[in-house]
């Protein structure tokens, strides 16, 4: 999981980013139900599970292909760690349970004094 804005206000969304690498590009298509992460002090919103093209460069030559992007919500000040995404790969012999990276979000409190329109 990618986040690339980790500095961000309480309520204020940032982009999460779900990318899975694999040796294998066959893994990549047989990646299948995405899990978003629940947690009390976040919500999240799905953007899209539209499927990237595979990328076969990928990172250090290993293919690569985006799964889903969806919005982060931090509903509380102070370090937020946004769990894993978990997904399944599924093959003729079994079935595989994946977790992606955690990430920690740095969130700043609302600065004092806001208009009464100010929502």
């Amino acid at each position: 999981m990618e986040i690339e804005d980790r500095d961000v206000y309480q309520d204020q969304p940032t982009i999460a980013v779900l990318r899975v690498y694999s040796k294998n590009i066959d893994n990549l298509r047989k990646v299948k139900n995405i899990n978003l992460p629940e947690q009390d002090n976040i919500n999240v919103h799905p953007i899209n599970f539209n499927k990237s093209e595979i990328d076969p460069s990928g990172y250090g030559n290993m293919p690569s292909q985006v799964l889903a992007m969806f919005m982060v919500f931090p509903n509380e000040a102070g370090y937020v760690e946004v769990p894993g995404v978990s997904a399944s790969v599924s093959t003729y012999s079994n079935k595989t349970k994946i977790v992606s990276n955690k990430v920690k979000i740095t969130v700043r409190k609302l600065p004092e004094g806001a208009p009464e329109c100010f929502k």
